[in-house]
Parts: structure tokens; C-alpha cells; sequence
């Protein structure tokens, strides 16, 4: 049995999407208590965070050793339909989604992507010569990161980008 990594809820609190190191990520209804939805992804090591997009049920993100951040849509009848939105040059640890249309993701590269899941263009906010490991946001004007930042163990940092 492989390792659950990450487990989230969605905005109604009924669902957890979680993933592993085996690189699937599984929906679970947690008041029926079944599996709903078993996807093996496009990535090919173990998925670190899963984000449901807020408020939307039927769409979400994830981040994995790998690099890559996928995005994830799940239409009637189960069918997932998938996309890689950026991709890190190294592992990507943790990502946070905005809103319905941006992600932020950190990675061991040092960088942090802001991706526009509307248009699939992605642009680095943050660049720096040692590994990030967590990203949050206030959703407005700051970005929250640790790992080995150049002020310490974590940082605060103004957004200094376009509203997307």
C-alpha cells in the first residue's frame, strides 16, 4: 500500500480529494463513506498536495515530485479530463489556488509559478537560489513561504503582480 501525501476538502466539507506516491488521486464522499473516483495521473512520482478549486465541485489541482502541476476536470459519468498546467525544474512540493483561475505553486527550484488555469500561461513571481517547500496566500496582497528562504526558515512576501 503506498502513502497518502495529501488530503483536501472541498468547499461544502462533504468530499476529500486525496493523493499518494503512487500517483492517483482518489475522491472520496465522506458522509457515505465510499470511494467515488480512483484517477491514476499523468505524473510520474509521488503526488505531494491536492487542491479542490474553490468553490467548484468538480475540479482540481495537484503537485508531485516530479515537477509538474496538473489540473484536473471531472465531467458526468466520471470521465476526468487533465492537463499539466507548469512544470518546476525540480520537486513540486505545495501549491495553493487563488481563486477559480490562478495557482500559485513553490518549488525545489526556488521559484514560485503563478499559473492562470483560464489560459494555461504561467509566469515565475519568485526566483531564488534555494528550495521552497510550502506556499500559502492571504488571497489578496501576500504570499506565505518556507523552506530555505534567504530571510530564514519562511517569509512574507508583498504579491507584486497583476490580479488575475
Amino acid at each position: 500500500m503506498m502513502g497518502v501525501n495529501s488530503l483536501s476538502f472541498n468547499h461544502t466539507g462533504d468530499r476529500v480529494i486525496s493523493g499518494s506516491d503512487d500517483t492517483c488521486i482518489c475522491m472520496t464522499d465522506i458522509v457515505e463513506g465510499k470511494t467515488i473516483l480512483t484517477h491514476r495521473t499523468g505524473h510520474f512520482s509521488n503526488i505531494f498536495q491536492t487542491k479542490y478549486v474553490p468553490n467548484v465541485e468538480n475540479e482540481m489541482v495537484s503537485a508531485a515530485r516530479d515537477g509538474s502541476v496538473r489540473h484536473y476536470h471531472i465531467s458526468s459519468g466520471d470521465r476526468v479530463t487533465e492537463r499539466e498546467l507548469t512544470k518546476h525544474s525540480g520537486a513540486t512540493h505545495k501549491l495553493c489556488v487563488n481563486n477559480r483561475n490562478e495557482v500559485l505553486s513553490a518549488g525545489e527550484d526556488g521559484c514560485v509559478a503563478q499559473t492562470d488555469m483560464r489560459t494555461d500561461k504561467s509566469n515565475v513571481i519568485v526566483e531564488q537560489d534555494k528550495a521552497l517547500y510550502s506556499i500559502d496566500t492571504d488571497y489578496n496582497n501576500y504570499i506565505i513561504l518556507s523552506g530555505v528562504c534567504g530571510l530564514g526558515k519562511w517569509a512574507v512576501l508583498m504579491k507584486n503582480m497583476a490580479k488575475i
